[in-house]
């Protein structure tokens, strides 16, 4: 079996090792093709190379598995199989906890956490989640900004304080929040009513850049496979 891995991503190389070590495997599929995740930006190119996406799918044969995330439509139109990352439960669940404990390890050993902050998250899906559990314990104020009525009602049973996703004139209201973490890939710039160079902000999000102002926001799409990059293999195995 021959495995085939795209980009630097750290996460698919421990994939194939993994894989390697785990051959012979009674299958009929004798090449595997790891992509990164997400697959793509642009919907032409391999994300992390220059490969067009068509030279894939036209190289993709029956006995082909081809792994990757957000996969576009011609990729499911080949003869091969395909497993799309982003439509399985378990590892978006297991992807989003990495993601959160690699977010909290950044907080913590840059010193950018105390009991003082209150820290501003964009969006309620699975990281957004994970973010809130990991960080409640540790006495850190929290508020979520999400555009479901409902999730801000629960959460304010909770006590946990929410923002609307963004005001009617589409300026976000971060006013009290001393650190910001977007979770959310939002398909507009994120428009704030301060300005952002007093804010540490952390976007999490692929498919950046999502911030209207672009000093001091780090960019921290990939932190499973930058930070977990066993665990995280593992979890794509």
């Amino acid at each position: 079996m021959t495995i085939h891995t795209y980009g630097s991503d750290r996460r698919m190389a421990e994939c194939a090792r993994l894989l390697r070590a785990a051959c012979p495997i009674e299958t009929d599929i004798t090449r595997i093709l790891l992509l990164p995740i997400p697959t793509t930006n642009n919907g032409s190119t391999v994300r992390e190379s220059d490969e067009p996406l068509t030279a894939v799918t036209e190289a993709v044969t029956a006995d082909t598995l081809t792994v990757g995330y957000a996969l576009p439509p011609p990729f499911f139109e080949t003869e091969g199989r395909v497993l799309d990352l982003s439509r399985d439960e378990d590892f978006l669940v297991g992807n989003a906890d990495l993601t959160a404990r690699g977010m909290l390890g950044i907080l913590l050993t840059e010193g950018n956490l105390s009991s003082s902050d209150r820290i501003g998250i964009i969006g309620f899906g699975r990281i957004g989640k994970a973010l809130l559990r990991l960080l409640l314990p540790l006495g850190v104020r929290v508020r979520v900004y999400t555009g479901k009525e409902a999730t801000r009602l629960r959460l304010g049973t909770l006590g946990i304080s929410t923002g609307e996703s963004r005001t009617d004139g589409g300026v976000w209201n971060f006013s009290g929040i001393t650190q910001l973490i977007n979770t959310a890939p939002t398909g507009e710039r994120i428009e704030s009513e301060r300005p952002l160079c007093d804010l540490l902000v952390y976007d999490l999000a692929s498919g950046g850049p999502h911030f209207a102002e672009h000093a001091g926001v780090r960019m921290l799409p990939g932190l499973p496979g930058k930070l977990f990059a066993k665990e995280a293999g593992g979890l794509c195995f």
